[in-house]
């Protein structure tokens, strides 16, 4: 709790994340200060409830080149994307089939609680690419056709 500035955590808190850990399901909990959220193959993630990636992404175009910056990251945006987030159903095509947006996301154990805030380009009201890497730098960004 001290590494990401938070109180220590309570006792009821841990006997619970240790209770889900143990049935080897998806979880998440919350309380004041911090999303404790795991997926059944991925790591253990705590969120802090006024994390960066929790704020919605921002373009800074008031000069060329567009910048986007969300999550302590900035990236120059190509002209004629737009700037959107994920909701449910979402799809984009990659050689020439549909994927869903939220089984990319569960293949690469984005956290529930921040996959609405990851930016994603649009390009003619299409989602075109999702910039995983601006949540973790060891992903590669996805790119549709």
């Amino acid at each position: 709790a001290r590494i990401i500035k938070t109180h220590p955590f309570t006792k009821s808190i841990l006997i619970e994340v240790k209770k889900e850990l143990e049935k080897k399901t998806s979880f998440l909990i919350e309380n004041k200060e911090v999303l404790i959220w795991k997926s059944k193959s991925s790591d253990l993630f705590l969120i802090p409830q006024n994390s960066i990636a929790l704020k919605k992404a921002r373009l800074e175009n008031s000069n060329e080149p567009i910048k986007l910056s969300w999550n302590g990251h900035v990236r120059e945006i190509a002209v004629g994307y737009e700037l959107g987030s994920w909701t449910k159903g979402l799809e984009i095509l990659k050689n020439g089939k549909h994927r869903e947006i939220s089984e990319l996301f569960r293949e690469r154990h984005i956290p529930l609680p921040v996959r609405e805030f990851l930016p994603i380009l649009f390009k003619e009201n299409k989602a075109s690419i999702i910039l995983f890497s601006l949540w973790d730098d060891r992903l590669k960004d996805f790119i549709g056709d």
